[in-house]
Formats: structure tokens, C-alpha cells, sequence
């Protein structure tokens, strides 16, 4: 019994130390119709640390519902799941809401939450859910 546990214990250390419940395929809300576009993509590794974050939609945004907190960056690979602060611009013209880190990010693994948002008035019955994924730099 003495070796089965020395056994077990040996297996398990190594994964202890470095298994993490931080999940790179945990994702909501990013195969909505109106979503065209998410750049990193959902899962992608090896991503520049002077990435932005991008989300292209089908249709327009009401530009002036867009709030700066509407947009969150976090660092899961420290230990506090640091906040990263930027700012964030919409272009109507594209489409596109853009997150802009103001420093180069940290490598490890990051997740990008966008609240609910609201399409213009043309589009009003088009519903843009919660949008949440993850990246590793």
C-alpha cells in the first residue's frame, strides 16, 4: 500500500504543480450571427503582445450605448487575474469595436469579455449577447 501511494503521489506532484482550471476552449456568445469577425480568434495561441481586440459585426452598433467598461481584458495567468486597461473605439464605417491595451501584453493566457450590446435602430430586433473567450499571447 506504501508504494501504491508513493506511486500516486509521485504521478499526481506533476500535475498539481501545473495544471490549471484555466480552460483556453472556454468561450460564450462568439458564433452569434452578428458577429463577422474576432480577432484573436477564440483559442488562438502565439498571439503579438501588441494585439488589440477586435469584433467586427453585421450590423451597426448604436455608437452611443458603448460604454468603457462594455470591454474587458484579464490577464488569467496572474495571480490576481490582473485587469488590462485600454481604450475602446467603434468605427461605423467597418463595423468594428476595437479594444486598444495601453502597454504590450504579458505572455500567458487572456480573456476578452464584451457585455450585452445594442444594435442601432434599424437593427433593433438584432440581440448582441455577452461575448466572452480566451488567447494566449
Amino acid at each position: 500500500m506504501k508504494h501504491f501511494l508513493l506511486i500516486l503521489t509521485l504521478l499526481l506532484i506533476p500535475f498539481m504543480l501545473f495544471a490549471s482550471n484555466d480552460d483556453l476552449s472556454k468561450s460564450k456568445g462568439t458564433t452569434q450571427m452578428a458577429i463577422t469577425e474576432l480577432t484573436p480568434s477564440p483559442t488562438q495561441e502565439d498571439v503579438s503582445r501588441n494585439t488589440k481586440i477586435e469584433v467586427t459585426f453585421s450590423v451597426l452598433l448604436d455608437a452611443s450605448a458603448i460604454k468603457e467598461h462594455d470591454v474587458k481584458l484579464t490577464y488569467l495567468s496572474s495571480k490576481t487575474n490582473e485587469h488590462i486597461a485600454g481604450t475602446i473605439s467603434y468605427s461605423q464605417t467597418e463595423k468594428k469595436l476595437t479594444f486598444t491595451p495601453k502597454a504590450s501584453l504579458e505572455p500567458g493566457l487572456y480573456e476578452v469579455e464584451i457585455k450585452s450590446l445594442k444594435a442601432d435602430k434599424a437593427h433593433k430586433e438584432t440581440k448582441i449577447k455577452e461575448i466572452k473567450y480566451r488567447f494566449v499571447v
